[in-house]
């Protein structure tokens, strides 16, 4: 299967090669001259035909991408100085998160679903707590008790069930 995903991955890209060229080619020699628009043309262009199917290797790289673009947008922001000096990953790290964030308060439907099902558990159904035992991170039956010494005189065992009450936190 690697061997199958890795040959698909370098026909997509020698494809897109090929096309991101010619169209770069047909650009400069209808215009006589070569043009920075030309790449962005000719990248929308190869994309269109080669990486917009949506499949496992398409979708890893295009994510790849993704991030490595952010940072270089966020490069070529603080280098005219639209942005202060700090890491570039800084703002991609903010955009990102804001950007998620946001999406899952207005349109939980569009984030992947188990990103959303994650999200749900951490940000929504954690403002509802039964009692203490939500708090702690592994499964305490409803009905424990502790066994503690005390005064009384305990059971054979020598020791003495003592059940636990707690208020509800609601």
């Amino acid at each position: 299967m690697s061997i199958q995903l890795s040959w698909q991955h370098g026909r997509n890209l020698g494809v897109f090669v090929f096309i991101y060229k010619l169209v770069q080619c047909m650009l400069s020699h209808a215009y006589g001259k070569v043009l920075p628009v030309f790449s962005f043309m000719a990248g929308i262009v190869g994309a269109y035909f080669v990486w917009s199917d949506k499949n496992s290797v398409n979708q890893q790289l295009c994510f790849y991408l993704l991030s490595r673009v952010l940072q270089g947008v966020a490069k070529s922001a603080q280098q005219v100085n639209y942005l202060p000096n700090k890491p570039a990953f800084a703002y991609v790290s903010i955009i990102c998160w804001g950007l998620v964030m946001f999406l899952f308060e207005a349109n939980k439907t569009s984030l992947q679903p188990s990103l959303s099902s994650s999200m749900q558990f951490l940000y929504k159904d954690s403002d509802v707590t039964r009692d203490w035992r939500d708090f702690v991170p592994f499964y305490i039956p409803e009905n424990f008790t502790i066994r503690a010494k005390n005064g009384v005189k305990p059971p054979s065992s020598g020791l003495a069930e003592v059940p636990i009450k707690v208020p509800k936190l609601n």
